[in-house]
């Protein structure tokens, strides 16, 4: 391969001065701190709102207000907070997924029949799911992918609580059970791309975090170590393509937070210190950035975000060391969703004035996420590398699309000087 050539022949002899240099930069260089927004809740009623999700973008963020009817869907974005309706003789309770671009939202819906799952689009209205079969009408959505085509939940169908996909072209199906146990399954999301939903099943140890590939058979992935009985596991959370699954599993702490992957199995991701208990409710497309809670019989819980570089830690403790100065009387209860990027975090807390108010963090945008997909990959370094070396020492003109500038630092030539700050944000991970 090209880039590996050039690599090798030309990157290689500079690196380490490279990278000397770049984090002499890093230290004198004062960061954009990422920005805290409270987002209110709908007008009238009772103040409190709940962020339960938030689309692959980042713009759109979904969960439950408190309008004078009640409780009601929300949708909110850069305009506000708006009830998603659900349409003639209906209304939306919560909503919980949403599309890439949030043009499409699921969640639950009361209509005449009683509680059923319900699908959302942007200047089509809402349409009520329904329910599996057999059992009473009771049924909500939890997750959808990213091109909004499949949809994930749990129903009541004759056997009992039971996950469901569902499609445009087959409806809704029910995704069966593990051997074992009392009979329950629940879907709680699925991957952008359509093909893995992740939950939980019941077995003959107890209930377990599971995955269904497609309309397949639920596959178990076990447990964290542990001497706690009953066993308990639940998977909350996918990556992108189904390669990471997150949630929380009885461990030695109580309840704690895991990620697995095919090769690593479940790995668990700690406890931050002071709390009994961790749990992982969302993945970033990467899996690399993991939202959640922790929490104990004693202390409030306290919204947690994990990552490869840092581990666990509390979100309002690294908030205030990057530099995010409104946080004053606020406690951060769980974060529940994060944008494919990891630059988008959604969650609920307790404002100033002790209400439940939902609120987002926005990252501000990283320079080494070079094709701007899906977050900080070693796909951003190959593409900045081969466009570094073609471009170098040339002065930058707007580039016809799809061409990528290696101009990061923007000051109109490709040097080395572009090198070395990209590197420094890579590596970094820009901080999120």
């Amino acid at each position: 391969m090209r880039w590996l050539r050039e690599f090798r022949s030309k990157w290689v002899p500079v690196a380490a001065a490279g990278m000397v240099l770049a984090g002499a930069a890093a230290a004198a260089r004062a960061e954009t701190p990422p920005q805290f927004v409270p987002l209110g809740d709908l007008q009238g009623g009772a103040f409190a709102s709940f962020a339960f999700g938030v689309s692959g973008n980042g713009q759109v963020v979904v969960g439950m207000g408190t309008p004078s009817s009640g409780s009601a869907a929300f949708r909110a974005t850069s305009q506000g907070m708006f009830v998603v309706s659900g349409g003639s003789g209906n209304a939306t309770l919560s909503a919980w997924g949403a599309s890439k671009d949030g043009s499409i939202i699921v969640g639950r819906v009361l209509s005449a029949a009683g509680n059923g799952a319900f699908r959302w689009q942007l200047n089509v209205g809402a349409t009520v799911l329904g329910d599996l079969p057999g059992g009473t009408y009771d049924a909500i959505a939890y997750g959808v992918s990213a091109d909004g085509s499949v949809v994930v939940g749990q129903g009541r169908s004759a056997s009992g609580t039971e996950a469901f996909r569902w499609t445009s072209a087959g409806g809704m199906v029910g995704l069966g059970d593990l051997f074992g146990g009392i009979f329950d399954s629940r879907a709680w999301d699925v991957s952008a791309d359509g093909t893995t939903a992740v939950g939980s099943a019941a077995s003959a140890e107890g209930t377990v975090a599971v995955r269904w590939v497609g309309t397949g058979a639920a596959q178990s992935l076990d447990y964290l170590p542990g001497l706690i009985s009953p066993r308990f596991s639940s998977a909350q959370g996918v990556n992108r393509d189904g390669s990471v699954i997150v949630g929380y599993s009885t461990s030695v702490f109580g309840y704690e937070a895991f990620r697995w992957t095919q090769f690593t199995g479940m790995v668990p991701l700690g406890v931050i210190p002071g709390y009994e208990n961790s749990y992982a409710l969302a993945t970033s497309g990467d899996g690399n950035v993991i939202v959640g809670y922790c929490d104990s019989a004693l202390v409030q819980s306290t919204a947690m975000v994990w990552s490869p570089a840092f581990g666990i830690e509390p979100l309002y403790d690294r908030l205030v060391a990057q530099g995010v100065t409104n946080l004053a009387g606020w406690t951060l209860l769980s974060a529940t969703g994060v944008s494919s990027d990891g630059r988008v975090i959604v969650g609920t807390g307790i404002d100033p004035m002790g209400q439940s108010q939902a609120w987002k963090v926005v990252y501000p945008a990283c320079l080494a996420d070079f094709d701007g997909i899906d977050g900080i990959t070693v796909t951003d370094l190959f593409l900045f590398l081969d466009a570094w070396f073609a471009q170098f020492g040339q002065l930058q003109q707007p580039l016809p699309a799809p061409l990528l500038t290696a101009d990061v630092v923007r000051d109109g030539v490709v040097d080395v000087r572009d090198l070395f700050e990209f590197l420094d944000k890579w590596f970094d991970g820009c901080g999120v």
